[in-house]
């Protein structure tokens, strides 16, 4: 496993990832760091726990809120194609209705 050195609120961290990965994480600990960036503007430096976690909270907060969407997202999928389904049944009867006409 590689190790990658990330910058997050100017601290240096060491973390391991899967080989291919490197980009990826870099480009989430950039995410991060912006958030945290975010954060110490707003409020502070207030102490890296805190500010990991209210960044941690937020980060959950938007996933979660991603997830009722794709869910609701997914519903509608869902009676759209019932919809159609009923509509092309609807076309069927009345393409019958018409050959025995």
């Amino acid at each position: 496993m590689p190790d990658l050195d990330i910058v997050v609120n100017g601290r240096t961290y060491r973390v391991a990832c899967g080989p291919g990965e490197e980009e990826r994480l870099r480009a989430l600990a950039g995410e991060v760091d912006n958030r945290i960036s975010g954060l110490v503007r707003s409020f502070g430096q207030v102490g890296e726990a805190q500010l990991l976690l209210v960044a941690a909270l937020l980060l959950a907060d938007e996933l979660d809120e991603n997830r009722a969407s794709q869910q609701r997202l997914q519903g509608l999928d869902e009676r759209a194609a019932d919809a159609l389904h009923a509509l092309a049944d609807r076309i069927e009867q009345l393409a019958g209705s018409l050959e025995h006409a």
